[in-house]
């Protein structure tokens, strides 16, 4: 009795945590990219093409028409999901998108660990001059959440919206992986550094590393 009652515990708890993984549009960040990709275009979006590790689809995202979605790989296992919403020629429309975001996620999410929102500008821009500094890179707009299961980055990347989502796991299992030919020391430092950077010095693939604020007027 005591054995059938310790497997059904087991069974309850393997149901209650069906993946230890991030998940994106509510798909664990895990297996293939073609596993991956056959879930999304499941979910109505479109096949782009795949170049190397990276796979692009295009779809609608949280209310959003028409978004790039990127899976990357390595090994042939997932360990990001990037989000890029369309082109916007406004400040007001990409800001508002941004927050729209942002919102969203602070709900699901709670509130960002990290959250760095300015220009890199002299005095204060007005919208057409916001959206100069954006398209130039003179911003740094960066919101960070982070799970137990991996972190989402949503941040303005000139023009448009962007979230990526990485599983932890997934990635430092690649990151390892890279420096397999290297020295064990260097590996060894390379896989404890990973995820014990400061919040805002984290960055996931496929993003630059946010530029340091401007020093001189405040805004």
């Amino acid at each position: 009795i005591l054995i059938f009652l310790l497997c059904l515990c087991t069974i309850n708890l393997s149901a209650q945590n069906p993946s230890t993984h991030l998940t994106c549009m509510g798909i664990p960040i895990n297996g293939s990219p073609n596993e991956f990709m056959l879930k999304l275009t499941n979910k109505g979006m479109s096949y782009i093409k795949s170049t190397g590790d990276i796979t692009l689809l295009q779809g609608d995202f949280a209310g959003f028409n028409d978004c790039t979605i990127g899976i990357y790989a390595n090994n042939n296992i997932v360990n990001s999901i990037v989000v890029s919403t369309p082109k916007y020629d406004e400040w007001t429309s990409l800001e508002t998108g941004y927050n729209f975001l942002k919102l969203g996620l602070t709900e699901k999410y709670g509130d960002p660990i990290s959250c760095t929102e300015e220009f890199q500008s002299y005095g204060y821009p007005n919208n057409t001059r916001k959206m100069k500094l954006a398209k130039t890179g003179n911003l740094t707009y960066n919101s960070l959440f982070e799970t137990d299961e991996g972190y989402i980055n949503l941040s303005i990347l000139k023009d448009h919206c962007q979230i990526i989502y990485t599983d932890k796991d997934n990635f430092t299992t690649s990151e390892t992986a890279k420096y397999n030919d290297l020295e064990p020391k260097k590996a060894l430092c390379s896989q404890v550094g990973l995820f014990q950077q400061s919040p805002g010095a984290f960055t996931p693939p496929g993003r630059a590393p946010p530029r340091p604020p401007y020093r001189g007027r405040s805004e």
